[in-house]
């Protein structure tokens, strides 16, 4: 069974009303070729008539890691070529090295703060906050 026979399957017995005890009976013989992710199991919650057919809900996701996803849901571009990729690379090698050569003061943030008014409540790229802790407060 593909995951959207599944859904199918869950939708029809929302419409009929069957129990949650029937619907979790009926997907414990289920087989689905293709795996059934956590954001489409939770997609499903709204039509998933109890906590029976929830855990076999779950049972179904574990079962079906090892198969492919549906095809709707595999890229339609196909991957970057060596070439490509390296150059991805060599530019987030590059970024990486612009940003580690930036000083710390400018990300830094010191969390110091005490309770008497006035008194030293922190630091912001090295300026010293005093008062109620905002810059240009003092």
């Amino acid at each position: 069974m593909t995951v959207q026979q599944l859904k199918d399957l869950l939708a029809a017995a929302q419409k009929s009303q069957k129990s949650d005890a029937e619907v979790a009976a009926q997907l414990k013989d289920v087989e689905l070729t293709e795996g059934l992710t956590h954001s489409v199991r939770d997609g499903l919650k709204p039509i998933v008539p109890g906590q029976l057919t929830t855990e076999q809900l779950f049972v179904l996701e574990i079962r079906s890691a090892v198969q492919p996803p549906p095809a709707r849901d595999i890229p339609s571009t196909r991957a970057p070529d060596a070439a490509k990729q390296k150059a991805i690379l060599d530019k987030a090698m590059e970024y990486a090295k612009t940003d580690a050569d930036r000083p710390l003061e400018t990300h830094h943030f010191d969390h110091e703060f005490h309770a008497q008014p006035g008194a030293r409540l922190g630091r912001v790229n090295n300026r010293r906050l005093k008062g109620d802790g905002f810059l240009g407060h003092a």
